[in-house]
């Protein structure tokens, strides 16, 4: 299950006009290969395919696994790295930046910086 692969995203429609894309952070839009954002548009992932809290719990780029389980407690400052660099990257040009944090909401999982 997921995003039907004949429905456009935002980031296939910017791609097709020229930009550089990239998500980071939580896609929860189909975890199959076919459905993942480097299949949708996005030059670019790196996030977890779901909610943090199924399991297997795994940090993906691109199309590859490269976390499980995920420490969940740097989550957030990597995703704010990988959108840093990925902006430094793409000043020159015109690029489209999907950051979508994992933890909206309440704090699941938090640094020694951020936990007091």
């Amino acid at each position: 299950m997921g995003l039907p692969p004949n429905h456009p995203t935002v980031a296939s429609l910017l791609k097709g006009n020229g930009y550089d894309t990239a998500l980071f952070g939580k896609w929860h839009l189909g975890s199959l290969p076919q459905f993942l954002p480097t299949a949708r548009g996005f030059d670019q992932y790196y996030g977890i395919p779901y909610s943090n809290d199924q399991l297997p719990s795994i940090l993906m780029q691109n199309a590859a696994v490269v976390e499980s389980p995920v420490d969940l407690s740097t989550l957030t400052q990597r995703y704010t790295q990988q959108a840093t660099n990925f902006i430094q990257q793409s000043k020159n040009s015109p690029f489209f930046l999907y950051l979508a944090h994992s933890f909206p909401h309440i704090p699941l999982a938090a640094s020694a910086a951020f936990a007091a």
